[in-house]
């Protein structure tokens, strides 16, 4: 937000990737990722197969997440719990730690397992499906999981995963395509929204 600040103070045009307004004097344009249709759209899955008792599980820094799921759910009368998985402070690979929290996440809740995990990050989600398999909890018929994911890193699992997806391909080609406009017709774009995708999964539906 402070370089948006400078840039606006020195009057050099800008584009926000990733962010929303209310925009800076000068900023031509913001391509917003969001995951609302996403969510809505699980929300409605949920319902229609009686699930109320949802478990949301982030890594420390992931609480935006939960909020977001929150706030939908509660419109189809959802209320999930939220549920932060701590990380110890390791140097090196970030995503082995994450993986390895996951599973170890998983293995210590066998017996009290909810409806629905929904895990908002693909490392975490990598680690608790390894951890289902070593503890003999079958997923989708013990607990059911869906995972915040980006197009092509996974999480893989012995069965299609049931993810909340953004395509960084995609969004990039998209936020190219914003910024070309402006570049040659001079067309704004305020809060450019890009959806992510639900990808209903064999790790939610059963039949």
């Amino acid at each position: 937000h402070n370089i948006e600040k400078h840039l606006s103070a020195a009057g050099v045009p800008f584009a926000v990737i990733g962010g929303k307004g209310p925009l800076e004097k000068g900023c031509v344009g913001s391509v917003v990722l969001s995951s609302v249709d996403a969510i809505r759209k699980m929300a409605r899955q949920c319902v229609k197969r009686g699930i109320s008792d949802v478990q949301v599980v982030s890594c420390p820094d992931g609480g935006r997440w939960y909020r977001r799921i929150a706030d939908v759910f509660a419109d189809y009368g959802i209320f999930p719990r939220d549920t932060v998985v701590p990380l110890p402070h390791v140097e090196g690979c970030r995503f082995d730690t994450v993986r390895a929290a996951g599973f170890d996440f998983i293995s210590r809740r066998k017996s009290m397992l909810p409806q629905l995990y929904v895990v908002t990050d693909d490392f975490l989600a990598a680690g608790m499906l390894v951890g289902s398999i070593a503890n003999g909890i079958d997923i989708p018929r013990d607990v059911r999981l869906i995972a915040y994911s980006n197009g092509g890193f996974g999480p893989f699992f012995c069965r299609p995963v049931a993810k909340i997806e953004q395509n960084a391909d995609l969004n990039a080609e998209e936020a190219r395509k914003r910024i070309c406009d402006w570049l040659f017709l001079r067309k704004p774009f305020p809060n450019s929204y890009i959806q992510a995708k639900f990808i209903m999964g064999d790790t939610f539906q059963r039949d």
